[in-house]
């Protein structure tokens, strides 16, 4: 069972993180690392880990989540 938290999560050996972040753009209106925060989108960065062979073991995915419609 997966369940949005603000702290990590267990689900058998994996441990998930999910930050929601706010996103910018450049003066170009292109999304950017710093700038104008865009209110209509977020940057969401989910990480798992785990550990394998007494190593900590990530994997990161972030993309955007946008309001098209507003």
């Amino acid at each position: 069972t997966w369940t949005l938290s603000t702290t990590p999560s267990d689900v058998g050996i994996f441990t998930t993180k999910i930050v929601v972040t706010s996103a910018y753009r450049d003066g170009s209106q292109n999304l950017a690392l710093s700038g104008t925060i865009d209110n209509q989108t977020r940057l969401i960065t989910v990480t798992v880990y785990w550990t394998e062979g007494g190593q900590v073991v990530s994997k990161n995915l972030q993309f955007y989540l946008t309001d098209l419609f507003s």
